[in-house]
């Protein structure tokens, strides 16, 4: 081989290599770069877990809490029919009570005009009117 031959190809083969050498940095850059966006990734994904986790407990409590309410409230409705029912019974005894004090005791004969009047007389009376008749 010729020198400039050899000179010619140790400066080709320099060359190649200095290229090769380049893309080798690109490219380990490029998965350095990768690597450090998986790991984000990871992180990312790891830390979602973790509020994802907590939100879920939060939930999961919350879910307690709110039974929780409904029970009392069920409850609190149940108590609530109960009493209305007693308060049916008693109004109806009542009822039933005063019609017949009022078939024992008939009050005096009124015309409906007297009768009509009589709330008012009585309004008249509790607020001290001497016009008011009783």
């Amino acid at each position: 081989m010729e020198p400039s031959n050899f000179q010619t190809l140790m400066d080709s083969l320099f060359a190649r290599m200095e290229r090769q050498e380049a893309q080798a940095t690109v490219a380990n850059q490029a998965l350095l770069d990768l690597v450090g966006e998986a790991r984000n990734l990871r992180q990312d994904g790891q830390k979602f877990q973790q509020q994802q986790g907590q939100f879920n407990l939060r939930m999961l409590e919350w879910i307690d809490r709110q039974e929780q309410f409904n029970d009392r409230q069920e409850k609190f409705s149940e108590r609530q029919e109960k009493f209305n029912e007693r308060q049916d019974q008693f109004n109806i005894i009542f009822l039933d009570e005063i019609r017949g004090m009022k078939k024992d005791h008939p009050g005096p004969d009124r015309s409906r005009a007297q009768a009509a009047r009589r709330p008012f007389e009585t309004v008249g009376r509790l607020h001290g009117r001497p016009d008011a008749q009783g």
